[in-house]
């Protein structure tokens, strides 16, 4: 999509290619969706059904159960957790394309090198980390590492360039250092990922003992809700970082001053820091381990028989 071209050498930065790219994955992803709904349509038989006495929907039933999804601390904490690490993660995602042009220097094709092997260090962590959660020990430990592994990788990079300690823009090792940091740092974002959805899984244990009613449907629309939020924070701030860091309009790598590229950096160590900081410090008084939810469980199962 991004060939390098007379006109603009490095391709990420010929606006006319967009629309191309755009049009492209935004087909891949309807396939993907239908796919993903005709691949699990068989299960459909497999799953609670419905009692045949329940509630016709009305906008007051879909309110109160909203409301009785956030009246549980634990949906709370995490939800306000997980939004706030989604939006760092949407904002580096965002950023993805400026900092691996203007900051590292590098091609369209390198830049879907350090792209990919971010991609792999999730899918990677993604295998791993239910082996991790029982090594570790407690659900909340694990996603703080992954809270903490996160930012802590991906800024290392950058507070190397700033101490002269990375290799310089052009170097052979440039593309490999930056590239396995990236699989490195992404491997947080993949035990966060798996971290949330099966903490998740427990608070609608907990929902059913204090409503008596089952609503995964209501926790897992309501966590879809706040991953697309978050990454659309992450645009939303993407946007706004250009802006101050002075890269909106340009259309030339060479052009970036070393202000501009610093001011950049700066910002993509205390923006990841800072969220990270924060998220950790709302999920601290998380209360749902593991504990607790075997009696959760044992609960039920005494009320239901």
């Amino acid at each position: 999509f991004f060939r390098a071209t007379p006109e603009f050498t490095n391709g990420q930065l010929n606006a006319s290619a967009y629309p191309f790219f755009a049009l492209v994955f935004s087909i891949a992803m309807v396939i993907a969706i239908w796919l993903s709904a005709i691949g699990t349509h068989s299960e459909i038989p497999h799953l609670p059904q419905a009692p045949k006495n329940s509630q016709t929907f009305s906008l007051v039933r879909f309110y109160n159960e909203i409301k009785s999804v956030f009246q549980i601390d634990s949906f709370r904490k995490l939800f306000g957790t997980a939004l706030l690490i989604f939006a760092v993660i949407g904002t580096t995602q965002g950023l993805a394309i400026y900092f691996c042009t203007y900051f590292w220097g590098m091609t369209s094709q390198q830049a879907g090198i350090v792209i990919i092997s971010s991609m792999l260090g999730i899918i990677f962590s993604s295998i791993i980390t239910r082996r991790f959660s029982t090594f570790v020990g407690e659900k909340r430990q694990t996603l703080i590492i992954g809270i903490v592994w996160f930012p802590m990788f991906y800024v290392s990079v950058i507070i190397l360039r700033f101490l002269g300690l990375a290799p310089p823009n052009g170097h052979s090792l440039i593309v490999p250092f930056v590239a396995i940091t990236a699989a490195i740092s992404a491997m947080g974002v993949g035990v966060f990922y798996i971290m949330t959805a099966s903490m998740l899984a427990d608070i609608t244990d907990e929902h059913d003992l204090v409503h008596n009613v089952r609503q995964e449907g209501m926790y897992y629309a309501v966590f879809s809700l706040m991953v697309k939020t978050g990454t659309g924070l992450g645009g939303f701030f993407a946007g706004v970082i250009t802006d101050i860091s002075g890269l909106s309009g340009l259309t030339s790598s060479s052009a970036v001053s070393l202000i501009v590229m610093n001011k950049l950096g700066l910002i993509l160590v205390i923006f990841p820091l800072v969220g990270a900081g924060i998220s950790v410090f709302l999920i601290r008084h998380y209360r749902l381990d593991l504990k607790r939810h075997t009696e959760i469980l044992e609960d039920i199962k005494l009320r239901n028989t």
